[in-house]
């Protein structure tokens, strides 16, 4: 079973959407930002048409279950704690990127060293 919930709230200077989805043992997060505050039609006209576009990251703490949340959090959780959920998603999210641009750099580094040694040992041989 999947839960969505979606928590509005202002971050200076704009008006922000946070969206929570929770399938099983798998909690994703994604943020949308309206800019200024929503009108009541708006929202609708988001949740219905443009929030299946909001691209959603897995949390870095995945293995916590809705219950557990539930019991750790009474009541609706504060848009607080949505946004630190959110910010530990992407910044897991940023450092596998980061991580993938250097292992292609050094592998292009590597490729480019092996060459120029090959290079070096036909230029020794002779044509």
């Amino acid at each position: 079973m999947v839960s969505i919930q979606f928590t509005i709230f202002f971050e200076e200077p704009f008006w922000v959407g946070l969206i929570e989805e929770s399938s099983g043992d798998v909690v994703r997060v994604g943020r949308h930002v309206f800019g200024a505050e929503p009108s009541n039609p708006e929202i609708v006209d988001f949740v219905l048409h443009r929030l299946s576009s909001v691209e959603l990251h897995p949390s870095s703490d995945s293995t916590v279950t809705t219950r557990r949340l539930k019991k750790a959090l009474p009541g609706n959780r504060s848009p607080r704690k949505s946004l630190e959920i959110y910010k530990a998603a992407i910044s897991v999210v940023r450092s596998e990127k980061k991580a993938e641009r250097r292992r292609e750099v050094a592998r292009g580094e590597e490729e480019a060293f092996r060459a120029k040694q090959e290079r070096k040992k036909r230029k020794r041989r002779g044509h």
